[in-house]
């Protein structure tokens, strides 16, 4: 009973569950980052392992297995990039301010 179901709006992340019901919108900043450094990590391995079937291309010649490993590394390299510019494109406006909600109610600002 006390444990969500993967219906129940909860996905697990390692050893912590995530809720996803707040995710609709606007990611969470820290959620965010994590996720844009991954796909970075991810968009550098791939370009590191299509250089070096375009170094192995280069060396053996073209082989049905060399174009089809090429070209299936172009095309999730390709769709990585794109969800990396969406990504940007959905950056969370929740930045972290200076001034912290204490000293803000202290000036009067609301």
């Amino acid at each position: 009973m006390g444990v969500p179901s993967f219906g129940a709006g909860f996905a697990t992340a390692g050893e912590h569950a995530v809720s996803t019901r707040a995710s609709a919108g606007r990611p969470d900043r820290a959620v965010w980052e994590r996720e844009m450094r991954r796909l970075r990590t991810g968009n550098r391995l791939l370009l590191a392992v299509l250089l070096a079937l375009a170094v192995r291309l280069m060396i053996a010649g073209l082989t049905f297995a060399t174009g089809l490993s090429f070209a299936i590394v172009g095309g999730l390299l390709l769709m990585s990039l794109l969800l990396t510019r969406h990504g940007r494109r959905v950056e969370p406006a929740n930045r972290p301010t200076v001034d912290g909600p204490e000293e803000v109610r202290r000036r009067g600002v609301p």
